[in-house]
């Protein structure tokens, strides 16, 4: 966890490219609740709304399919 947390803090970009990988690959349902979990965070703040457009491509005013 302490890893993770220190990845995060220093703008690791390959935790964005994994994240992108899985929500493209197809696997469900994993990729599925991947969005899902990201909607439910860019409700919860500007910043995380952004983050979701911008850096996963994820329209959070569009519904959930």
């Amino acid at each position: 966890m302490q890893l993770d947390k220190q990845r995060l803090e220093k703008g690791h970009t390959e935790l964005i490219d994994m994240v992108r990988w899985l929500l493209n690959s197809g696997y469900q349902p994993a990729s599925k609740n991947l969005e899902q979990a990201i909607r439910i965070l860019a409700e919860c703040s500007r910043i995380n709304k952004i983050r979701a457009k911008y850096l996963y491509e994820i329209d959070i005013d569009s519904p959930f399919t």
